[in-house]
């Protein structure tokens, strides 16, 4: 009767981390689905922003503000990010990222006479597919022990 207590508890507390371990890998792989949306958005917006001449002051300001709504739709990830990819990968993450914020906002943006820039759109396009590219790994490697160690390391300690 004892031993079949324990195997019951057992088995229910394996059950349950297993569960545990479902429900973060599949908040964590959506969370990065929903940020490569995000960047592809963002990449876009800038393609239209550095591919289009505006005819006067007013489309500059709509076509930056579109951009600068973008941009904030992904920076919101930041903080989830050092939570959520590897050191490596976090490292690789930040420097492109911030790659894109300069070419996307660089040169003369929301300047008024501002001319079409297409090498500056082929960068900041060729930036988000390396940036899709690292997050698509991320994603892939959530499924990992690993992964769910250090997430569950965070959520007890804070610390990434």
């Amino acid at each position: 009767m004892t031993e079949g207590l324990i195997l019951t508890i057992f088995g229910a507390a394996v059950g349950w981390f297993l569960n545990q371990y479902k429900v973060v890998v599949s908040e964590n792989a959506s969370l990065i689905k929903s940020h490569i949306a995000d960047i592809e958005g963002f990449a876009d917006a800038a393609q239209v922003y550095w591919l289009t001449e505006p005819e006067n002051l007013r489309d500059e300001k709509v076509l930056s503000a579109k951009l600068k709504a973008k941009h904030a739709a992904i920076s919101i990830f930041h903080g989830e990010a050092e939570k959520r990819l590897t050191i490596e990968r976090l490292r690789q993450y930040q420097m492109l990222q911030l790659r894109l914020f300069k070419v996307s906002t660089g040169g003369s943006f929301e300047t008024a006479g501002r001319k079409i820039d297409p090498i500056r759109a082929i960068e900041a396009y060729e930036i988000s597919a390396q940036l899709i590219h690292i997050l698509r790994f991320a994603a892939k490697e959530q499924v990992s022990l690993r992964a769910l160690l250090s997430t569950l390391y965070y959520k007890v300690t804070g610390r990434p």
